[in-house]
Parts: structure tokens; sequence; C-alpha cells
């Protein structure tokens, strides 16, 4: 059904899994990691991005959103609470 399929710009193969086959992703540097993050991180439109001066765990990220007051914080927990006690009758 799905074997010959165009998707993406690529043709799909499909097959049943011989339940030995390891189709994991092969190792990669950190090099090629970094250059697949920054990728998909464009891709997703974030603004996210490694620093070459700093490692690899630390991210520059924009400035946080403003926080909801604590009016609608509490107006919306009551809202859950209210409905948890529903799903929980």
């Amino acid at each position: 059904m799905m074997n010959g399929r165009l998707f993406g710009g690529n043709v799909l193969s499909c097959f049943y899994w011989d339940g030995k086959t390891d189709y994991r992703r092969a190792p990669e540097t950190k090099e090629e990691a970094k250059k697949r993050i920054e990728e998909f991180g464009k891709w997703l439109g974030d603004e996210k991005v490694l620093k070459d001066d700093k490692s690899d765990d630390e991210l520059e990220e924009k400035p946080k959103e403003p926080e909801v007051s604590n009016e609608v914080a509490e107006a919306i927990q009551k809202i859950v609470d209210e409905k948890l006690a529903q799903l929980h009758k």
C-alpha cells in the first residue's frame, strides 16, 4: 500500500521487519548533530540557536512571554479541578 509512494520528495520502501535488524540512526559526530539541530530549529521557526562559544547543551533562548496573572491562573486551575472532579465521578 505504501511501498513505492512519494513522501517528502523521497520514494518509500516498505517491508516487514525481520525482528533482528537495527534500523536506528547511525552514530553522528558533534558537528553533524549540531548542524542537524540548527536546521531542525530553523525548520520549526524557533529562535533557539546553538552558539559556538557555548557547550552543545547550552542554548540561547528568546525572552520569555509575560506571565499569566494570578487571577487568570486561579480561574484556569478552578476549571481544571472541576473537570477532573467530573472525570472521577
